[in-house]
């Protein structure tokens, strides 16, 4: 495991192309570039300047060559099985785009191969048979409730990181978000002002006794 303390390193991993070539190492390396771009389904000639960038930043090394044929490839890992941010040292808003710009490209990349196995027919979602979930919710947690979601998913982790070594079974990207919800207080529309007070109207003069005439009412007249 890894810790990057810079985000402008971090930042190097967050193009949506570099985060999946970085996850595939994870499942495949150490291996060639033949065998990532098969894997990715890629040129193997669009990923050698990724793997540059990559390289530069300290996330992939170069670790020897093998023989394949008449050929001699070069072989490439990751520098880390994990890599994980600690950017407590770091300026906020600095750390907050990188942390920003790893969601959107993990997202990004959920959405790009869900598509994908889409288009090709793959996603089976009926009642009895389904190869695809969703989960999307909104509530309230409490300090410690938000640990124990955590500590699902770190569990989930250690179930798909079984899943890389053994490599069985079919292929599937996850992703997993949670994040403090911040709702905006829009300031009060001024309301339109109140209609000013009616001036109340003079009581009507006494009438004598046994005169039947009555004040007249607003809006309709007497004669």
């Amino acid at each position: 495991m890894q810790f990057v303390t810079d985000p402008a390193m971090w930042a190097v991993l967050n193009s949506p192309i570099r985060l999946e070539i970085a996850e595939t190492l994870r499942c495949i390396a150490p291996c060639s570039v033949a065998e990532l771009a098969e894997v990715l389904n890629r040129p193997a000639d669009t990923l050698y300047r990724q793997l540059e960038q990559l390289e530069q930043a300290g996330f992939v090394r170069r670790v020897g060559f093998r023989k394949s044929g008449r050929h001699v490839e070069q072989l490439v890992d990751l520098t880390a099985g994990d890599f994980l941010v600690d950017f407590e040292q770091s300026p906020r808003p600095a750390a907050e785009r990188a942390i920003v710009s790893t969601a959107r490209s993990a997202l990004k990349g959920a959405l790009h191969a869900f598509e994908g196995a889409a288009a090709e027919g793959a996603l089976k979602f009926g009642r009895s048979r389904t190869n695809t979930s969703l989960l999307y919710e909104l509530s309230w947690l409490s300090p410690a409730q938000f640990e124990e979601v955590r500590g699902l998913l770190r569990r989930l982790k250690e179930i798909l990181d079984a899943g890389k070594l053994e490599r069985s079974g079919d292929l599937y990207l996850t992703v997993a978000l949670a994040t403090p919800v911040v709702r905006k207080h829009r300031p009060r529309r001024r309301g339109r002002p109140a209609p000013a007070a009616a001036t109340p109207s003079p009581a009507p003069e006494p009438t004598a006794r046994g005169d039947s005439r009555r004040p007249a009412r607003n809006g309709r007249g007497s004669t």
